[in-house]
């Protein structure tokens, strides 16, 4: 990556997600803060207003201005070192990279206007709260995920071990095995305009594939079923 593609990319995975962090806690300081509300969204997450002066979760807590000047320093020279690193990194590496380096910056603003840390998501199981957080410490915590993942795969671990790290609906891939006739049974069954947009384009690629490999047997079935 040269240096302007660099620069610009930094410019710009940081400024999306101090944005989103910065908004949220705006939102979050209006309708909670305020007037000290709580919003019960459901039966395990609820939005309440909460001053944090330690790190990420709560913790570190209780050092006044001290700490704060401290976790202040500390939080930008990591995040300098961070942006400086992501450069040798790959697409997944930078992200990640970035993104811790983009909540941390998030926190500081919030520690320099404030002297504390908003935190308002409230994660729980009938009487167990997680540490309330932000979307900061979100971009933190995902972060670190991703470059988890990216130093499992540079190490030689495969991808579908390696994305174990990761929370779900991130893109992945799995294999699988499995017989002619049950995958044409498949093919047959998810092909058809009543099936699922996405399982259709999976069957529509299994389909691609088994044309290639076995091209007079699918042949023969498609003109028998009818399918495409």
């Amino acid at each position: 990556m040269n240096l302007k593609k660099f620069i610009i990319s930094v410019i710009l995975t940081l400024s999306l997600t101090i944005f989103i962090d910065q908004l949220t806690k705006y939102i979050a300081f209006i309708v909670l803060f305020k007037d000290q509300q709580i919003l019960i969204i459901n039966n395990y997450l609820n939005f309440r207003p909460v001053w944090n002066d330690g790190i990420s979760f709560g913790m570190l807590q209780g050092y006044g201005n001290l700490g704060r000047v401290i976790f202040i320093i500390i939080a930008l020279i990591i995040s300098l070192w961070i942006i400086i690193y992501s450069k040798k990194l790959n697409t997944i590496g930078f992200v990640g990279y970035n993104m811790i380096a983009g909540g941390a910056i998030g926190n500081v603003i919030d520690r320099v206007i404030h002297g504390k840390v908003i935190d308002f998501i409230d994660v729980h199981y009938k009487t167990y709260h997680w540490p309330a957080f932000n979307m900061a410490d979100s971009f933190i915590f995902i972060g670190v995920l991703l470059f988890l993942y990216n130093e499992l795969m540079a190490s030689g671990v495969c991808r579908e071990q390696a994305r174990g790290v990761l929370p779900q609906n991130l893109y992945t891939e799995y294999y699988g095995t499995v017989n002619l006739n049950n995958l044409i049974k498949f093919i047959e069954l998810r092909v058809h305009d009543g099936a699922q947009w996405e399982i259709q384009q999976v069957a529509y690629a299994c389909l691609s594939i088994v044309k290639d490999l076995w091209p007079v047997a699918i042949k023969s079935y498609q003109e028998i079923r009818g399918i495409g």
